[in-house]
């Protein structure tokens, strides 16, 4: 896979990313998608850029078809995700339940 602009699809950032130190790579609950992680530019010091990822078969990306294996998911990932470590990060995940901080 080739990061030609797909990128975009995969990778949803909410702030400009300029005052960041660290990247905080999100990852969606199972059936979930990159939405839940809309706010966190706002609730997060501004040296944190979060960065979350949409994986395919979900909200903008529905009508691409899921990954139904692990290894070709994880592949394609590292190579969307290889130009992010420019920076130090963090990985954040969940796995069937909501991320919604201040709730």
């Amino acid at each position: 896979m080739t990061t030609d602009g797909s990128d975009r699809r995969w990778l949803k950032r909410s702030g400009t990313g300029t005052a960041a130190e660290v990247r905080l790579l999100c990852f969606h609950h199972a059936g979930g998608s990159a939405v839940i992680f809309r706010r966190w530019q706002q609730l997060l010091p501004q040296y944190i850029e979060p960065v979350a990822v949409q994986l395919p078969g979900r909200a903008d990306r529905f009508s691409e078809p899921a990954y139904d294996r692990m290894g070709p998911l994880v592949d394609d990932l590292v190579e969307v995700i290889k130009p992010l470590f420019d920076l130090p990060f963090a990985c954040y995940g969940v796995s069937m339940g909501h991320a919604w901080p201040g709730r």
